[in-house]
């Protein structure tokens, strides 16, 4: 089973590697917008590079997060958080 590269990876992970490329090149562009000071469009430009980070993440690591850990884990986890401060 090779990937859309060639390689001996999974699709998935291809898939994650050319998002993470065009992510790449809209924060590029987003940063020349801000030198060229139209404000607006480079924080439009840099909220969709983020959230199509957030989205390939949560697909490539998601599905491993909720396999590995058992709901007992994860519930000592949020007792933790809660502990710390943090409100979930």
């Amino acid at each position: 089973m090779t990937g859309l590269l060639g390689t001996g990876a999974v699709l998935i992970t291809d898939i994650n590697l050319m998002i993470q490329i065009v992510s790449f090149f809209i924060l590029l562009i987003s940063m020349l917008y801000k030198i060229k000071g139209k404000i607006k469009l480079h924080g439009y430009l840099m909220g969709l590079a983020v959230l199509l980070h957030f989205i390939t993440f949560i697909v490539a690591m998601g599905h491993h997060f909720l396999v590995k850990w058992n709901s007992s884990q994860l519930q000592q986890i949020f007792l933790e958080f809660k502990l710390c401060g943090f409100m979930l």
